[in-house]
């Protein structure tokens, strides 16, 4: 029998978004599957409508498993409920609000029983508007032979924009190697950023492989919990991405104290400068306003 594969989804107030995710599911051709979701304190119909597909996932032949937890606390403390109890020789996290095409668990699993160097890796990945379908940007990561892989670096910084960037939610990880890291089976249960937990450990030091494949469907929503929609929670946001990168990198196995070091503060660095430039807006915007006498001292 092929080896299986744990899926855990975190999801809040998924009424409206969950069905193309679910049918997404339910179009794998892999079948030794072991569903995990998780409902965040969801206040709509979230419960209904997933609870509504149990049947068809038991009918397929996976193991469904559905969760609740009492008071919001955001993903990955959801994410954590899933990671005390799954069982699969690969893990994967995707987004409740993406799609994922019908060859997504087959190949990815494929490559890495194929891969045993490898750790993790990633799809290719689209993405395409909400309401019209409309395709906005790929991202199609290739790394050429013999050419160093500096994803790691990249997440960290934040630099590397474009096609050949990868979509965060989209990897598959083998779970020997999670446990290896994750001991207690819980990641830092910060309010965003879960990504970084959940890859950085296994990008250090170690190959990434690249399924060079669309496989994954990113749905760009336009009030989706990603998308920031004021400059409060930008900021506000910046701080918990900041603590969650760091806390992933405490989890790096392997790697000296001084570099590190040196990774801290280019984390630091780059949170630092984010808030800065996002700062430039709103104080612009209100020194023009107190120019054109909107505003009275």
């Amino acid at each position: 029998m092929k080896e299986k594969i744990s899926v855990i989804s975190p999801c809040y107030n998924g009424e409206n978004y969950l069905k193309p995710y679910i049918e997404g599911l339910l179009s794998q051709t892999y079948t030794n599957v072991e569903y995990i979701f998780v409902n965040d304190a969801s206040d709509d119909k979230t419960e209904e409508v997933i609870l509504s597909y149990k049947q068809k996932f038991l009918d397929k032949g996976w193991k469904f498993i559905y969760l609740v937890q009492q008071t919001r606390q955001g993903q990955a403390a959801a994410i954590n409920r899933g990671l005390e109890i799954f069982t699969g020789e690969y893990l994967c996290c995707p987004d409740s609000d993406d799609v994922l095409l019908p060859e997504y668990l087959e190949l990815m699993s494929a490559f890495l029983n194929e891969h045993k160097e490898c750790k993790i890796c990633y799809p290719w990945t689209e993405v395409v508007e909400e309401n019209s379908g409309k395709h906005l940007k790929y991202f199609k990561r290739h790394i050429p032979p013999h050419t160093v892989d500096l994803l790691f670096d990249e997440i960290i910084t934040g630099q590397k924009k474009g096609e050949n960037a990868i979509f965060f939610p989209t990897y598959m990880l083998r779970s020997k190697e999670f446990l290896k890291v994750y001991k207690n089976r819980r990641i830092f249960p910060g309010l965003s950023g879960q990504n970084d937990q959940m890859t950085l450990p296994f990008i250090y030091n170690s190959k990434v492989g690249y399924v060079e494949k669309i496989l994954y469907k990113c749905i760009a929503r336009t009030n989706s919990d990603s998308r920031l929609v004021s400059y409060e929670d930008r900021i506000n946001k910046s701080y918990s991405w900041e603590q969650n990168a760091c806390e992933a990198l405490k989890c790096v196995v392997d790697m000296p104290d001084y570099e590190k070091a040196y990774y801290f503060n280019l984390i630091k660095q780059r949170y630092a400068k984010c808030r800065k430039r996002w700062t430039k807006g709103p104080i612009k915007k209100f020194l023009n306003n107190l120019k054109s006498n909107k505003f009275k001292l």
